[in-house]
């Protein structure tokens, strides 16, 4: 019995090794099929690529389903075949040859329809998490891929019979299938693997070289993102294997000093410097005390007697102060069509929003708003009729902004991080902020995201006290000061209230272009990457990041505001009869959390020394959001302060459907916020109860 025991322990890890020495070269493909299933499967933005497939029965979406299967059918070809040869060149110990030729055998068949099986079960689960308006768009989805995994897997086991019936003479199947090493000359010394592996390099050299066009080409944006995240997997399925070919990780320290190569020379080549308007010196900016100074006397007039009559009428004006929740592509279209829709439904609305604070996506959806509000204002847009204008408008706002950054987070700069001096142009978050320049010229035919930041406001002396003050809020790393950007000089302030920030204006000493300065609240990586902040002397500062990562709402700047406007506020009050109430207005887009200490919250089990300290950081960052709303509510609207203080919030409801936190949105997304935005006309009694 024992003997038995111990031969079949014997026999079974002889197996075990034996899968092991296969498995081991193609780790790295394994590693690229669960990076996969995150992007695509528990991903937001994956389930909303997939969404879209599933709840949009329109051209567009098939076209795009068209490119994404193309793309995976390359992509899983090419694990198939480089993954084969990778094992031809590798020398796999073995205990048993037989066993070991079978999975050198099918190990690679298998990987070559793992991406397609990940495609399907992430169209199953989009399902899932809709009521399929298209059912039958949905099954001949599912049906094309479940064909096409087929097809493949057919392709790979006839192959050789295929070959021959067509004229081709392969090696036969104890040569190609044995885990004995052949030499990568030996390799190539068939035509027909020659060719084979010439087509994958120059494919992959062209997919390389076809991301490095500029934005405006469209490339990116024309395969969309889950297209462009497919190309990128087969493009570092050949990188990877065409290293590991050469290189046998477990013997040669070419890997380590690969890797300490890259952090080396990561000491010079840190290509994320903030653009700059350099040929111009920085224009002096307001005080907080003369820009609301100013505000005030364009709508409440100075001694004259209509002026006096007018704040005689209106013995109360009530000024507001918005804050914009961060959060991605929903958030920066939720802010911006807020914004839109209460000017629309309350003609003059905008005229009492004296600053917003916005962080993160709702920084970007600020800014857009402010650019859109100037720009029509002024008369500046080609199409005049509001309803067009807005259409355009939206447009801008809901473009692909994804498939340009990831592509440049691919390629771009992976090739930087080998490259020991920084290059500028391969920076991915120059790619974000172009395509947002982008859609807006595309849209509405006017440069404004490409003009210096400060120009927002160089305008004629009525006009540029009705585009609302930008307080721009971003974070610098290295210190955890947030680092605004803004058109006031709010550190000039004698309250002291901004003491501690950073002015991203200041310390650079130029202005910067309208898009950048979007950029410098939505630095979120790994997507995309710190801004690095010089000096005007040229000395690296820091790298500012998002502003989310300090505090999410924008609600925190609004109270510093409050606070340095308050002198100021009483000293208009008395000079000019008027009262001036101040209300925070929060644009919020994310849930308010399901969970308080009523409900049942299980207690982490698996390594809870490791597994507490992400997950405490990401639910407190989550749960700061409801904090702050309490504490605006409970001090503004419930205290004494009420007399001159007012909150209320716009929120978000995500349990409509799915909104994705990234760069994206599918059109059942942008539907989904529109819908919203239109509802607001029965949600703003609180709005209109402002005197």
């Amino acid at each position: 019995m024992f003997e038995k025991l111990t031969s079949a322990y014997k026999k079974t890890a002889s197996y075990t090794v034996d899968t092991w020495r296969v498995l081991y070269p193609l780790l790295y493909a394994f590693a690229l099929i669960v990076i996969s299933y995150w992007a695509f499967v528990t991903n937001q933005q994956g389930e909303d690529f997939f969404i879209s497939f599933v709840e949009d029965s329109n051209r567009t979406s098939f076209i795009y389903f068209a490119k994404a299967i193309a793309a995976l059918m390359g992509w899983s070809i090419t694990l198939w075949y480089t993954t084969r040869i990778l094992l031809r060149v590798k020398y796999i110990g073995y205990h048993d040859e037989k066993y070991v030729s079978r999975l050198i055998e099918w190990i690679p068949r298998t990987l070559g329809v793992a991406p397609i099986f990940i495609f399907l079960y992430a169209l199953v689960h989009a399902s899932s998490r809709t009521s399929l308006p298209h059912p039958l768009h949905y099954y001949v989805y599912l049906g094309l891929a479940t064909g096409i995994a087929g097809l493949l897997f057919t392709f790979y086991i006839l192959r050789s019979v295929l070959a021959k019936k067509i004229g081709i003479q392969l090696e036969p199947d104890e040569l190609r299938f044995s885990p004995g090493k052949v030499t990568v000359k030996q390799l190539i010394a068939n035509k027909v693997t020659q060719y084979v592996i010439l087509c994958v390099l120059l494919l992959s050299l062209f997919i390389f070289l076809s991301f490095l066009l500029p934005v405006s080409a469209r490339y990116a944006q024309r395969l969309k993102p889950a297209t462009v995240l497919l190309m990128g997997f087969s493009f570092f399925t050949v990188a990877l294997t065409l290293f590991l070919a050469f290189i046998d990780i477990r013997k040669s320290p070419m890997g380590l000093i690969l890797v300490l190569y890259i952090v080396l020379v990561s000491r010079c080549n840190d290509n994320s410097t903030i653009r700059t308007q350099r040929f111009e010196e920085l224009p002096k900016r307001e005080t907080l005390r003369d820009n609301l100074k100013a505000w005030l006397k364009l709508r409440l007039g100075g001694n004259s007697d209509s002026a006096k009559a007018f704040r005689k009428i209106n013995p109360v004006y009530p000024l507001i102060l918005v804050a914009a929740e961060g959060g991605g592509i929903r958030a920066m279209d939720w802010t911006a069509q807020v914004l839109q829709r209460l000017e629309e439904i309350e003609p003059g609305f905008n005229d009492h929003i004296y600053a917003i604070s916005g962080v993160s996506g709702g920084g970007v959806g600020s800014v857009f708003y402010d650019a859109y509000f100037r720009d029509k204002t002024m008369g500046a847009l080609a199409f005049q009729r509001s309803s067009l204008t807005d259409t355009l408008f939206r447009e801008a706002i809901g473009s692909d902004f994804l498939s340009d950054v990831t592509a440049a987070f691919i390629f771009q700069e992976n090739l930087q991080r080998l490259i020991p001096a920084p290059i500028l142009t391969l920076n991915r978050d120059r790619r974000l902020e172009d395509s947002w320049s982008f859609a807006y010229r595309h849209a509405l035919h006017l440069n404004t995201m490409d003009e210096p930041f400060l120009q927002l406001w160089n305008c004629d002396s009525v006009l540029r006290y009705r585009v609302p003050n930008l307080i721009i809020n971003g974070v610098l790393a290295e210190s955890g000061q947030k680092a605004i950007t803004s058109n006031l000089a709010l550190r000039e302030d004698s309250s002291k209230a901004f003491e501690d920030e950073v002015d991203v204006l200041q310390t650079l000493g130029y202005d910067i272009p309208l898009k950048t300065a979007a950029s410098l609240c939505s630095r979120f990586p790994l997507i995309t990457s710190g801004g690095l902040l010089k000096r005007l002397n040229g000395a690296n500062m820091g790298h500012v990041v998002d502003g989310g990562y300090k505090e999410n709402t924008g609600i925190e700047t609004i109270w510093q505001l409050m606070v340095a406007m308050r002198p100021y506020i009483m000293e208009a009050q008395d000079s000019l009869g008027v009262s001036i109430p101040v209300y925070l207005l929060f644009i919020q887009n994310s849930p308010d959390p399901r969970y308080t200490e009523k409900d049942s919250v299980k207690a982490m089990r698996t390594v809870p020394d490791v597994s507490t300290i992400l997950s405490g950081f990401i639910n407190s960052w989550d749960r700061r959001t409801p904090t702050f709303k309490r504490l605006s509510l409970k001090v503004l609207n419930e205290s004494r302060l009420k007399a001159i203080y007012g909150y209320f919030n716009i929120p978000l409801d995500r349990d409509r459907g799915q909104l994705p936190l990234g760069w994206y949105l599918s059109d059942t997304a942008k539907q989904n916020i529109r819908s919203q935005v239109l509802m607001l006309n029965d949600s703003l009694a609180i709005i209109r109860a402002i005197p």
